[in-house]
């Protein structure tokens, strides 16, 4: 965001934001750094809520609604964050984003940020989250793929967009461990055909 900020006209510092920012002043420079923190965290915080709508402590009392499928929760986040996409309906949307790569991201983070709170969490540890994101640069693609198909039947199984919090909350899970995704890893490249299979989108649970 700071970045995009400096990449602005003279005309367009001077009139949005300190006196000094344009020119290097470092009182300037940290109360916008200031600011960009802030709205990062609230962003963090509201983006949060959204993955984990009717499946967050207190979403098991009555009125107990169900807890969206994968497939909505996807086009939910991106009408909410993203205006481009606030008037298509979820196929529109999804086929616009196409493949299943988002739809695993999304699985990540709610898994995520679901197990968390089901410890005892009061907030969500993005820190631990990205700490586990850069574990997983080191791994090969099949082993990403093969975690990512694992987590989006994992959700599907959690929320079929059918089930209420109060049916998930005892639950005892947590990520697929390296035995089971090196597994699956391995089936990919076991055939061509099954190789190409694994790469191919599916409906990232109606």
């Amino acid at each position: 965001m700071q970045k995009k900020l400096d990449e602005q006209t003279s005309e367009f510092q001077a009139l949005n934001l300190p006196p000094g920012y344009a020119t290097g002043d470092a009182q300037a420079i940290t109360s916008v750094v200031k600011v960009i923190c802030s709205q990062l965290k609230a962003d963090k915080t509201y983006f949060a809520k959204l993955l984990l709508i009717r499946s967050e402590p207190g979403s098991n009392t009555p009125p107990v609604t169900p807890v969206p499928s994968l497939y909505t929760l996807v086009a939910n986040v991106h009408r909410y964050m993203d205006p481009k996409y606030a008037k298509q309906d979820n196929q529109e949307l999804h086929q616009n984003l196409g493949g299943t790569t988002v739809a695993a991201r999304i699985a990540f983070l709610r898994i995520h940020l679901h197990h968390q709170f089901r410890q005892g969490a009061h907030e969500a540890n993005w820190e631990k989250i990205d700490t586990h994101l850069e574990s997983l640069r080191s791994k090969s693609q099949n082993y990403r793929d093969a975690l990512a198909s694992l987590l989006i039947e994992l959700d599907q199984r959690l929320w079929n967009g059918k089930t209420t919090a109060d049916k998930t909350a005892h639950l005892n899970y947590g990520f697929p461990t390296k035995a089971v995704i090196s597994a699956r890893a391995a089936s990919f490249s076991a055939t061509p055909q099954e190789a190409e299979d694994h790469d191919q989108p599916n409906n990232t649970g109606r």
